[in-house]
């Protein structure tokens, strides 16, 4: 669990001494981020939430539809990591497990 308010401070200081020009925040439900929003003097910029075949539940939660009233980044990760052939396109082989990257 987190501090909202330490949070919220945190983010508000990079953002005033200038160390970032903007803030966002990832996998917050509409509820976190109006709690955390509402604290802060800086606006949020963006929200990155979860959106894979896998995990789709965005499309039927809500996350989307709040998504329209604010910039939302999607990200997935596959079916473990893609490893990033030079000179080609990945292939289906190159999906290799999680161990791979350990």
């Amino acid at each position: 669990m987190m501090s909202l308010h330490e949070t919220g401070a945190a983010l508000d200081s990079v953002v005033a001494t200038g160390k970032v020009a903007s803030v966002g925040v990832s996998n917050f439900k509409r509820d976190n981020w109006t709690l955390l929003q509402s604290i802060m003097k800086t606006p949020l910029a963006t929200n990155q939430i979860e959106i894979s075949v896998v995990e789709n539940s965005a499309f039927t939660n809500g996350d989307l539809v709040f998504c329209r009233n604010l910039v939302c980044r999607p990200w997935f990760v596959p079916a473990g990591w893609l490893r990033i052939v030079p000179g080609g396109e990945p292939q289906a082989s190159d999906f290799v497990s999680n161990d791979w990257c350990s």
